[in-house]
């Protein structure tokens, strides 16, 4: 093979650059200069990338902080908009292939699939290899691309529109498409209907359960043989390989059991940490599960953990002089909790509808799903399963609108609860968080009762929960919050961006 040297490459670059040798080069290649050495074109063109990301660079330098949110907003914007493009344009790759314009019926040729959900079009096999290679991702990759577009676009165009739009992440949309993919047409359209309302505007930890519920409703049949299906799949299973005297073990088990355990584990964990173990949180948890293995060994930790809160609380509590103000609360976290293992409540919000058609006899009552707090959504027929090996206390229903406010900064332990069942989740703006553990929150900061504060003013129709850094950030980092009613505020940040919070989400 003709192999075309650089002239210059053994030269001293001091010297005068050498006469090239025209005879050298094919006669044919000095018409149009092809014989340009290749690796200088590379380096060309690596120069021009190296001088766009120096300008770039020295562009972004320039900005101040309200202009980099400025280009990082339109930069999001511009983002989902290349990624809704390009489902729309993997759903027209798929209709360009609707039909087959090779030989069928051979052995091994092209045959049609849908690789979407009831109701999609189907496809030509072999032209999602090459949407693969030309995207530089997998044939499974590519397949996956194609069904999700093809069940947005044909079973669940609501969300289609809210992704078109860019109000939601796609990724986002896309989960939603897998996962009511096994649904029926009529059924993934009721799912679409029930998520309309907060598409876009919530976390997808938030936005999930969400999903998970609208699914199981759209087709009740469906979910009671898929709790069948988990409850046959259950069970505690042992990892043989010791890795330096170190085993896995996997529990699979009933949300509401699973939940106990952590909570145990949680417990003693605590407790271990009360007592001065110096391990992380993570290895306490380990060494929690040995003690769990022996529950009156665990019940001896817990109380000497617990002996100890109390007298340090007792001591905390003199030198405050009985006396606690917001910069406690927010610069010292104390521990009030008592070091004991509780008994689990179970919140199963049902609407009155459901309750009817239980008590009706409703011939699908046993899949009418509910929320359980800190698990999600389930049917019935689940918690009635749960609560079979359970010492039950019934609790009455909590008519939020008549808890009565208190005078004292600290919420009382009925506050706290209607608080969290007002609004679960963090109210700060696509707060992710559900944790029953977060602080409760005057919107209106707290004015305290000697310093004219007015009575009531701990009201859960006034407070949210919050987690403690962004309770912080409210608080020290020029945040504002205005509640414009119940369960509705206004946030505005330190560079003046303004963000709705309700109970559809953010």
């Amino acid at each position: 093979m003709f192999e075309m040297m650089d002239p210059y490459d053994d030269q001293d670059p001091a010297d005068p650059p050498a006469p090239v040798d025209d005879s050298l080069i094919p006669a044919d290649e000095v018409a149009d200069e092809s014989w340009l050495d290749a690796r200088l074109q590379d380096e060309a063109v690596q120069a021009v990338c190296d001088l766009d990301d120096q300008l770039a660079t020295a562009e972004a330098a320039e900005l101040d902080a309200d202009g980099t949110l400025q280009r990082l907003t339109a930069a999001r914007q511009a983002e989902r908009q290349a990624q809704a493009d390009r489902l729309v344009l993997a759903a027209h790759w798929a209709d360009l292939h609707a039909v087959l314009d090779g030989p069928t019926g051979v052995p091994g040729c092209e045959r049609l699939i849908r690789p979407g959900g009831d109701g999609t079009p189907q496809v030509g096999e072999f032209c999602l290899a090459e949407l693969g290679v030309v995207l530089e991702v997998s044939d499974h990759a590519a397949v996956s691309l194609v069904a999700d577009a093809l069940d947005l676009r044909h079973r669940l165009p609501r969300l289609w529109t809210v992704v078109q739009a860019g109000g939601v992440e796609v990724w986002q949309a896309r989960q939603v498409a897998d996962r009511t993919r096994p649904l029926s047409k009529e059924a993934a359209a009721r799912v679409d209907a029930a998520i309309d309302h907060v598409a876009g505007k919530l976390s997808w930890r938030r936005f999930s359960p969400i999903v998970t519920k609208a699914i199981l409703e759209a087709d009740p049949p469906q979910a009671v043989s898929d709790a069948e299906q988990a409850k046959a799949d259950s069970g505690v299973f042992l990892c043989p390989d010791v890795d330096n005297g170190y085993q896995t073990m996997i529990i699979n088990a009933t949300a509401g059991d699973v939940d106990a355990f952590d909570k145990a584990v949680h417990t003693v964990a605590r407790a271990l940490k009360m007592l001065g173990d110096p391990d992380g949180p993570q290895q306490r948890r380990a060494t929690a599960v040995g003690y769990l293995a022996d529950p009156q060994t665990a019940l001896d930790l817990l109380a000497q953990a617990e002996t100890k809160r109390r007298l340090g609380s007792d001591a905390a509590a003199a030198r405050r002089g009985g006396q606690h103000d917001l910069a406690d609360t927010i610069g010292e976290k104390v521990d009030r909790q008592p070091c004991v293992f509780k008994t689990a409540v179970l919140y199963y919000h049902l609407t009155k509808t459901q309750v009817d058609a239980i008590l009706g006899g409703h011939p699908h009552a046993g899949a009418a799903v509910g929320r359980v707090e800190g698990v999600g959504p389930v049917i019935l027929d689940q918690i009635t399963d749960w609560l079979r090996h359970t010492n039950v206390t019934l609790k009455p229903v909590i008519d939020l609108d008549q808890v009565p406010p208190v005078d004292c900064y600290e919420a009382p332990a009925r506050i706290s609860e209607a608080i969290r069942l007002r609004h679960p989740g963090d109210y700060f703006p696509y707060g992710t968080c559900l944790s029953p553990h977060q602080d409760d929150e005057h919107v209106i900061p707290y004015v305290p009762m000697n310093k004219g504060g007015p009575p009531g003013q701990t009201d859960p129709a006034k407070m949210a929960e919050i987690t403690r850094r962004h309770h912080r950030v409210k608080t020290f980092a020029g945040w504002t919050v205005t509640q414009l009613r119940p369960d509705t505020w206004l946030w505005r940040t330190r560079h003046g961006y303004h963000f709705l919070v309700d109970p559809h989400g953010t």
